[in-house]
């Protein structure tokens, strides 16, 4: 049984918000980089679709992917995570919680088009363009982007 109700939350929105101005993330997007420059990078994550989500959108910006191609691989995560994230529904509605409550718990688990667009937004108020975020923002500098594009790219 599907939900009516689709919730996103504002400490997650607040979150991708931040990108452009959260000192860990950019050191973790910073580090990220000089290790692909290296050679290939592994991390793991929960859900795929916060801190991880994130980085995967700034490393495919960072190639020039469209960003539309972006939201559409961000929402991939779900496809793995719906099944998970129904299960706590369930689990919620058999401990006689409302189906806004829910719904709730079953969308924390999920990729929203509206949480990477929080971080476009927060790019787009701040940088004139992607580069800019790139070097500005995040402190990159052009030959490390450009060593980052050939170990990806090559």
């Amino acid at each position: 049984m599907k939900s009516i109700y689709c919730t996103t939350h504002p400490a997650i929105l607040q979150s991708y918000d931040a990108l452009q101005t959260d000192q860990y993330i950019i050191i973790q997007i910073r580090q990220t980089y000089h290790h692909f420059s290296k050679g290939s990078v592994l991390w793991h994550c929960t859900e795929g679709k916060d801190r991880c989500g994130l980085l995967c959108a700034v490393l495919l910006l960072a190639l020039g992917t469209d960003r539309s191609a972006i939201m559409e691989d961000y929402l991939l995560t779900n496809r793995v995570n719906e099944p998970k994230a129904e299960r706590y529904a369930q689990q919620m509605r058999a401990a006689g919680k409302s189906e806004m409550e829910a719904a709730a718990i079953r969308d924390i688990f999920l990729a929203k088009e509206a949480y990477l667009d929080a971080a476009f937004s927060a790019i787009d108020a701040q940088f004139s363009n992607t580069s800019a975020f790139l070097r500005d923002g995040l402190n990159l500098s052009e030959e490390l982007i450009d060593r980052f594009r050939s170990s990806v790219l090559e």
